[in-house]
């Protein structure tokens, strides 16, 4: 994390409430993701698999596809799991 991570904000964002327990899951996943994923290809293994796995994990609606730019697959995230009576 650099000091222009911490002025600049996102261009994309998508935010859900988690209960305790399920927070404990995503950071037990997390934590998996840090001993494991070793390997890091931009078509297969990239930012937005680790984001699609984590959101999994919580039972959101993926994306087909991951080999897209970050702020796309953000914005279809949160398109797919937003209710209609919400999205702007």
């Amino acid at each position: 994390m650099t000091g222009s991570d911490l002025l600049r904000r996102p261009d994309a964002r998508f935010r859900i409430a988690l209960n305790k327990a399920t927070n404990l899951g995503v950071v037990s996943e997390i934590r998996d993701f840090r001993r494991t994923w070793t390997q890091y290809e931009h078509v297969v293994h990239n930012c937005n698999d680790l984001v699609g796995e984590i959101a999994n994990s919580v039972g959101l609606r993926l994306p087909l596809i991951t080999a897209q730019y970050p702020i796309d697959y953000i914005t279809e995230l949160r398109a797919l799991n937003t209710p209609q009576i919400f999205r702007k």
